[in-house]
């Protein structure tokens, strides 16, 4: 069936299960001389999921979370890491799939049910909120602080996580980060979220590539769907 020639086009989130059809989409809307959101990254990295991302940004240098990625629950549980620790699904969003382990019994449990080797296992952070930065046409848009409600440790606004304006203009570090992922990852527009670590130093804890914007909006009162359709008519 002809879909047609589309003038702008903005990728969603695929997934695994997608990806081919996003992919052929891609280079269907490549040949029609499509406007397309991220359409250097999408060719140059397909997939970007948590493990790659951690990948990526150990060969760049970017400073990133401390991340192990283990084959069998039992490497895990032998590997002397020190708890709590955090485990993320590669494919996991909003704050769906990330999980707080307290102890050997927890990871026990938690990885009888999932398969450990499409998990990122990371230090507990005790900072309690992070920033998100978001990129567009390699500037900074704005940023937002995300704070965890009390006694618990997901930021993520649709998590519940509390939100206001952060003031990166006042923070050339974070800013810095941010804009060097953008460049390495060829990116037109993300989300770069960035925790400090115990010493005050910021790190990556992920990118967020078809980034949602509904809390950052509230945040920020910027117009982040408006300025997008506006960077694309002017590319």
């Amino acid at each position: 069936k002809d879909l047609g020639r589309f003038d702008l086009v903005i990728f969603g989130t695929a997934g695994p299960r997608f990806a081919v059809q996003r992919d052929y989409l891609l280079s269907l809307m490549l040949g029609q001389k499509s406007k397309i959101l991220n359409a250097e990254s999408l060719q140059k990295f397909p997939n970007i999921d948590k493990i790659n991302q951690h990948f990526l940004f150990q060969k760049t240098n970017i400073p990133f979370v401390e991340s192990k990625v283990f084959g069998k629950k039992g490497r895990l549980i032998a590997s002397g890491l020190k708890y709590p620790l955090i485990a993320k699904d590669k494919h996991g969003s909003k704050g769906m799939r990330v999980f707080k382990l307290k102890d050997k019994s927890e990871t026990k449990k938690l990885f009888s049910s999932f398969e450990i080797s499409s998990f990122l296992i990371q230090p507990f952070l005790q900072a309690g909120e992070d920033i998100r930065v978001i990129v567009l046409g390699g500037k900074i848009l704005g940023a937002m602080k995300r704070i965890a409600q009390p006694g618990q440790y997901l930021t993520n606004y649709s998590a519940g996580g509390r939100v206001e304006v952060y003031p990166i203009e006042k923070d050339p570090e974070a800013a810095k980060i941010a804009l060097q992922v953008t460049k390495i990852m060829s990116l037109d527009y993300v989300g770069v979220d960035l925790m400090k670590d115990g010493e005050g130093k910021w790190l990556v804890l992920e990118i967020n590539r078809p980034c949602q914007f509904k809390g950052f909006e509230k945040a920020t009162g910027l117009n982040v769907a408006g300025s997008i359709i506006d960077y694309l008519l002017k590319k």
